[in-house]
């Protein structure tokens, strides 16, 4: 079936890393992040009060931990989670759950920073500062952080509307933390836009209508802006 998405493509000149190399080393981390690393049966059951505390340092490189209270028999093939508490420390944020006959409940999350945990944000470029009648997004540049949000790097969603979207161009190449002042930058080139965050490069899209015909910016979700400047691309402050 036709999803009408398109996998982004990076040019390796602007590739600060190489993705064969990093997601072996993600898979090692990943690895060592679900060895268990400890295990022990309750003496007594919990009651009301009771408190169960770990001491440790989490490595640096390491993109999540987990502590499960389990119930129930495991040598009888029944492993149910009373507790799961989940540290991503990637996207800064904990989630708690249950898992019982081998499904999962729903997650509840929350950040460990002062703003919010980090979802999405959007950001536009537009042939008319309006909502209604709806104007062309000439450039659209969208991270989703809540997509498979305990994958280290965030999801980069590029497209244009002009009458309808086109097809997506995705890659995952974001790195962003919540609460962290963050500088992106929408470069226009001369045939693609391209999107940096932190200097880095997340994402091009090429040219689906004139450039000149940008006439606004809008910005939504979770990107609190600060400051705003339009210059060349040159001369842009760092």
């Amino acid at each position: 079936m036709d999803y009408n998405v398109e996998d982004g493509l990076l040019p390796r000149e602007f590739i600060e890393y190489d993705f064969a190399e990093d997601a072996l080393d993600f898979e090692k981390q990943l690895a060592e992040a679900r060895d268990i690393k400890f295990t022990q049966t309750l003496t007594e059951p919990l009651t009301i009060g009771s408190h169960i505390i770990c001491t440790g340092t989490p490595t640096e490189d390491l993109p999540w931990f987990a502590i499960n209270i389990g119930c129930g028999d495991p040598e009888s093939g029944r492993n149910d989670i009373a507790v799961h508490f989940n540290v991503r420390l990637p996207q800064c944020y904990v989630v708690r759950n249950t898992r019982r006959h081998d499904k999962w409940g729903s997650e509840e999350t929350t950040a460990f920073r002062l703003r919010p945990t980090l979802h999405s944000f959007a950001v536009d470029l537009l042939d008319a500062c309006r909502e209604w009648p709806r104007a062309n997004v000439i450039a659209h540049a969208n991270v989703r952080a809540h997509s498979d949000a305990q994958l280290p790097r965030q999801l980069v969603v590029l497209n244009a509307w002009l009458g309808g979207w086109g097809p997506e161009r995705r890659q995952r190449t974001a790195r962003l933390v919540p609460s962290t002042p963050t500088t992106i930058r929408i470069v226009r080139g001369s045939g693609e836009w391209s999107v940096y965050a932190e200097d880095l490069l997340i994402g091009e899209l090429e040219h689906r209508a004139a450039p000149d015909g940008v006439k606004a910016v809008r910005i939504r979700g979770d990107l609190y802006p600060e400051q705003i400047y339009i210059c060349p691309s040159s001369t842009s402050p760092v």
